[in-house]
C-alpha cells in the first residue's frame, strides 16, 4: 500500500521565506516580552474546598480518616487580608467501632435481624459538618505576584459530627428513625482552626487556589442525652482534633482593581 502525502508548499524565493520567518520571530518576541496586564486589589473569591483529614483526641475511638468538601466565599483586600465564610461536609468509611455502636441490636452471632427474621446488612458510617468564618493573611515573600504568597490564618465556627446508620433495604425498624438517634452519637460545639499554606492567583485569572495544612480543635457536647450502646448518658464535654490537608479553588471577581504593566 502506498501512503499518499499532500504536496509540500514551496516558497517562490529565499527573500520571502526569510521575511516571513523574521516576522514570526518578532510576533513571538512581542508576545513574550511585551506588556502583561496584571490586576491587583480587592476581589471576591468564590469557590470550593476539598480536603483529607485525620482525627485525634476523644473522637478517635469512633472516627478515622475523613474526606471534607464544601463551598466558600470570601473577600480579599488590597493589603492581602482574606475574610472567608465556608461550609464543609465530611464523610468517611465504616466506623472503626461499628460493632460496639450497634451492640444492643446484635445477636449472639453478631448479626442484625431484619423484619423478616433473617440477617440484614447495615453500615455505620462517619459524618462531619462545619460552618466557619476565617481571617487569613498573604505574606509578601516567595511571591509569584502581588496577589500570591505564603498564607496563614485563624478561624472559628460550629461543628457537628455523628455516625450514620445505613440499611439499603430499609428492613430494620428498630434501627431506623427515631430509634437511630440512640445510636448516632451526634455531637456539636465550637471549632477553632489554624492554617498555614500557599495562596496563588494567576494574572490571567485561570489558576487560583490555596493549598494549606490545618489543625482544628473541636470542643463538643452531646446532642443526644442517652446512648443505647452504653446504656448510660452521653459524655458532656469532649476535645477532639482534626489535622487536614486542604485544597481550595477560586473564581476571583475583582472590584476596582488596579493594573500594572511589566516589561522584560
Amino acid at each position: 500500500m502506498q501512503l499518499i502525502m499532500p504536496p509540500i508548499p514551496r516558497y517562490k524565493n529565499t527573500r520571502t521565506r526569510q521575511r516571513n520567518f523574521l516576522l514570526g520571530l518578532l510576533l513571538v518576541a512581542g508576545w513574550c516580552s511585551g506588556q502583561t496586564g496584571y490586576e491587583y486589589g480587592r476581589a471576591w473569591l468564590i469557590g470550593f474546598n476539598a480536603g483529607y483529614g485525620l482525627p485525634a483526641g476523644d473522637w478517635q475511638e469512633n472516627y478515622n480518616d475523613l474526606m471534607v468538601v464544601g463551598p466558600r466565599v470570601g473577600v480579599k483586600t488590597v493589603q492581602n487580608w482574606i475574610i472567608t465564610l465556608e461550609g464543609g461536609f465530611g464523610f468517611g468509611g465504616l466506623s472503626p467501632n461499628a460493632r460496639a455502636v450497634i451492640a444492643p441490636a446484635l445477636t449472639q452471632r453478631n448479626q442484625v435481624i431484619n423484619e423478616r427474621g433473617t440477617p440484614a446488612e447495615i453500615g455505620v458510617y462517619q459524618r462531619y459538618a462545619t460552618g466557619l468564618l476565617s481571617l487569613q493573611k498573604v505574606f509578601p515573600f516567595w511571591q509569584a505576584n502581588k496577589n500570591s504568597g505564603p498564607i496563614a490564618g485563624l478561624g472559628a465556627g460550629m461543628v457537628w459530627h455523628w455516625l450514620a446508620l445505613q440499611n439499603t433495604t430499609n428492613d430494620i425498624p428498630h434501627l431506623n428513625a427515631p430509634y437511630s438517634k440512640g445510636y448516632d452519637q451526634m455531637r456539636q460545639g465550637l471549632l477553632l482552626r489554624q492554617s498555614l499554606g500557599y495562596h496563588y492567583m494567576s494574572p490571567n485569572r485561570r489558576v487560583n487556589f490555596s493549598l494549606s495544612l490545618e489543625a482544628s480543635q473541636l470542643m463538643t457536647s452531646s446532642v443526644r442525652k442517652y446512648h443505647y450502646a452504653t446504656g448510660t448518658r452521653a459524655p458532656r464535654e469532649e476535645l477532639s482534633l482534626l489535622y487536614a490537608l486542604k485544597l481550595s479553588w477560586y473564581i476571583p471577581i475583582y472590584r476596582g482593581a488596579q493594573t500594572q504593566e511589566y516589561y522584560e
